[in-house]
């Protein structure tokens, strides 16, 4: 019995410290206010006559880098820039978005969440302020680091109903949290 002790114990105490380790950094995961990073490529889905030549289009790159505070585990605020290319044609668009987050479980490692706000269009045949919103879903990997998939755009809207579409990005996204409150 003693022998087995002998070989049990410094495994056992060995395995308690990692989880130690790891339940606390899980615990810090998402729940401290702080600055944020998050930058994405990915690819376009869009769908307007004032937008592209085409009135629909697919299969553009997008590249995305935006910068967030989250204020807490469940709400953060975001802006940044949206670079499209589709079809020949490019522009760009400047969300400025109030992201709700949902996380799942009692480590907060996976996150879905969504964003609303409006969306600044810059290109060369519309700008001006258009709603915007996105979908999504993150991983924390490190207490820095989340990778994430997410869906967002901004909806064209014309008051007269003679215009409408929609350009989005379907991308993967790394996102990284600079130091947080209790750090």
């Amino acid at each position: 019995m003693k022998k087995y002790l002998f070989y049990f114990l410094p495994i056992l105490l060995i395995s308690s410290g990692l989880y130690q380790d790891t339940r606390a950094d899980i615990n810090y995961i998402g729940n401290d206010p702080g600055v944020y990073i998050d930058l994405g490529i990915g690819t376009i889905v869009a769908h307007s006559d004032l937008l592209i030549e085409n009135s629909s289009a697919t299969g553009g790159l997008s590249a995305i880098g935006q910068l967030g505070y989250q204020i807490n585990r469940f709400l953060a605020v975001e802006t940044g820039v949206q670079h499209y290319w589709i079809n020949g044609n490019s522009g760009s668009i400047i969300p400025i978005v109030i992201k709700g987050m949902l996380p799942l479980g009692d480590s907060a490692r996976f996150k879905l969440f969504g964003k609303l706000g409006g969306g600044i269009l810059l290109n060369t045949a519309k700008r001006g302020t258009q709603p915007f919103a996105g979908l999504g879903a993150s991983y924390a990997v490190t207490s820095k680091l989340d990778v994430a998939a997410e869906y967002q755009g901004v909806v064209f809207t014309n008051i007269f109903g003679s215009s409408s579409g929609h350009i989005s990005t379907l991308s993967a996204n790394l996102i990284y949290h600079f130091g947080n409150a209790n750090q």
